[in-house]
């Protein structure tokens, strides 16, 4: 089963900061999108500003910065996050956090998965195409595939 995985690229043992439960490091994940993107993204975090205001104040210390790629029809490729703007979408709603960058795959895939750090178990709804397809707890993604044998290849291809 493929999963989100953490990938620290060359900056092992530089900690967390801002509040964040991810180490200071890329996270990169692989995903098909709602619209039928194929899209491998990096995520980090930046400090978003408040250029409107006198002296550019930080409005969000540990905002999600979302780097992607997708090959549009002709093959070339093509900014994910440019493209997700052009659209409207509010990326101010994510921080640079476990939970975040979950919320953030979450909404762009359909999948609905939240791991609780607590009890160590998964569950929510698992959405396709905003259609609500069904609820679940699972201890492993593992499950949530053997619950749901048709979108087994759906979650596959939106955990990396």
């Amino acid at each position: 089963m493929k999963k989100l995985t953490l990938v620290e690229y060359g900056c092992a043992g530089t900690g967390y900061r801002n509040g964040s439960d991810v180490p200071n490091c890329r996270v990169r994940a692989e995903f098909d999108t709602l619209d039928g993107l194929h899209v491998i993204a990096d995520f980090g975090s930046y400090q978003r500003h408040d250029a409107n205001k006198k002296g550019c104040p930080v409005v969000q210390p540990n905002a999600l910065y979302v780097d992607g790629t997708y090959y549009d029809a002709e093959g070339c490729g093509r900014s994910y996050e440019h493209r997700l703007a052009q659209t409207g979408f509010d990326f101010i709603r994510f921080d640079f956090t476990k939970a975040g960058i979950l919320a953030f795959m979450n909404e762009v895939t359909g999948l609905d998965i939240q791991f609780n750090d607590l009890g160590c178990f998964y569950s929510g709804n698992i959405r396709i195409f905003g259609k609500m397809v069904g609820d679940y707890y699972a201890d492993s993604v593992q499950e949530i595939c053997e619950a749901f044998p048709h979108l087994k290849e759906k979650i596959n291809a939106c955990l990396n």
